[in-house]
């Protein structure tokens, strides 16, 4: 599981211009999401529980962002 902090940077992940972080997962894998509320914007590809943990659910695009303003596209890719 990664960790994702809700400010600076983000190992494993590439940073846009706007301050958007971008992540690559697979179906399945999960990742730890720093403090503050996360909302997705596609629950189905990628969902948040009440405890920052996100979890890709299906193929496809989301953006989540924090409450702290930090947002983070992520891309779910089925598993070879």
């Amino acid at each position: 599981m990664r960790s994702v902090p809700a400010s600076g940077s983000t190992a494993g992940s590439s940073s846009g211009s706007d301050g958007t972080y971008a992540l690559v997962l697979e179906a399945g894998d999960s990742i730890r999401l720093g403090s503050g509320t996360w909302t997705s914007s596609n629950s189905s590809v990628i969902k948040v529980n009440s405890k920052g943990k996100a979890t890709a659910m299906s193929e496809g695009s989301a953006t989540l962002t924090s409450s702290a303003g930090i947002s983070l596209r992520v891309k779910v890719e089925e598993d070879d």
